[in-house]
């Protein structure tokens, strides 16, 4: 349903969240290619997502790419210290815990 649902720019930040939190039951699911198309779709619209490049990490992580995830981890804390510091809460609000 959500694939088929023209992204809407007033509705940003819930389209955000759905996808993260759809890539999250993907990645504890095993399903690593759903997960990654989630974290895809969310970046395409905000290359500022924080939470989306953290879960593309733990994608890669678990592919065993693990240059590839440390350079999303690095591009996500960058990210989330960098709100923090302007004292803008909720970077990464819409993230979920972390999938292991």
């Amino acid at each position: 349903m959500l694939q088929k649902t023209a992204y809407n720019p007033s509705d940003a930040e819930c389209f955000e969240r759905t996808w993260l939190l759809l890539a999250n039951i993907h990645i504890g699911a095993g399903k690593y290619d759903l997960a990654e198309e989630c974290c895809s779709r969310c970046l395409k619209f905000n290359k500022s997502c924080g939470g989306a490049w953290e879960l593309k990490g733990v994608i890669l992580e678990k592919e065993a790419s693990y240059q590839t995830a440390a350079e999303c981890y690095q591009k996500s804390w960058e990210l989330c210290s960098h709100v923090r510091a302007f004292g803008v809460a909720g970077c990464c609000a819409a993230h979920t815990t972390r999938p292991r």
